[in-house]
């Protein structure tokens, strides 16, 4: 091993990919892709395809938006104000 921060600095960018692609790509992705793959494998045309993995994506953002929206109000921050 004549450069072991080459080898770190490829493990790092590793890292840093399947954290990236697993917290923001995975939930937004996948469901587009899903739904494109099912209507294909159930015989849809294109615009069919296109159209229902838009509609997985609609969904999947939506349920996103709401599970965040409801962890965000379990979690409320409270403080007092002492003078």
């Amino acid at each position: 091993m004549k450069q072991p921060w080459k080898l770190l600095a490829y493990a790092a960018c590793g890292i840093a990919g399947l954290w990236l692609t697993a917290k923001l790509l995975l939930p937004i992705g996948l469901p587009f892709l899903l739904g494109y793959a099912l209507s294909y494998l159930a015989g849809g045309s294109e615009g069919v395809c296109v159209a229902v993995s838009f509609l997985a994506l609609l969904l999947s953002g939506l349920i996103l938006v709401l599970s965040q929206r409801k962890k965000k109000h379990q979690q409320a921050f409270t403080f007092d104000i002492v003078r």
